[in-house]
């Protein structure tokens, strides 16, 4: 998820800088304006959605413990519970409360291989039709690591 959202973001920003700035501090709007601006096919964009959504109520669980803590946004009402399901799985997030989920780790591997079709669309349909020619780095990718994991082997 984490290298997932890094690159969202790095393209996101790529395509509007200023309105990048703007929504910065939240993911939702980030991926919500990307998947408007790049995914033409209503269902797919629906789908891809919700999978955003649970994945980013999952990650922010992960890092309250296990709780479900939704914070407060300004001049908006107080987090509600939410229930999603995804491919027949079920989970409830209760403010306060830890996630319900019947199996994590099927949860884990059923929106692991969804992620990919995502993220494949994503960059198709940035780089031909935006025409972003050159290449976007990723900080998170350090070169001198590079040798790490992939050693020269000796023959």
């Amino acid at each position: 998820f984490s290298c997932m959202e890094s690159s969202l973001r790095l393209i996101s920003r790529e395509i509007d800088s200023i309105r990048y700035v703007k929504m910065q501090n939240s993911f939702d709007s980030i991926y919500s304006s990307l998947f408007k601006v790049l995914i033409k096919n209503k269902r797919r964009k629906n789908r891809y959605l919700k999978l955003m959504d649970i994945l980013t109520l999952i990650r922010n669980t992960i890092h309250n413990n296990g709780f479900y803590s939704p914070v407060s946004k300004m001049n908006k009402p107080p987090p509600r519970s939410r229930q999603i399901t995804w491919k027949g799985i079920t989970c409830k997030f209760i403010p306060d409360r830890s996630v319900k989920i019947h199996d994590f780790w099927e949860l884990v591997f059923r929106t692991a291989v969804d992620i990919l079709p995502v993220m494949e669309e994503i960059t198709s349909s940035t780089v031909k039709p935006l025409g972003l020619r050159r290449l976007i780095n990723d900080p998170s990718v350090e070169k001198s690591l590079i040798p790490v994991f992939f050693p020269k082997t000796s023959t």
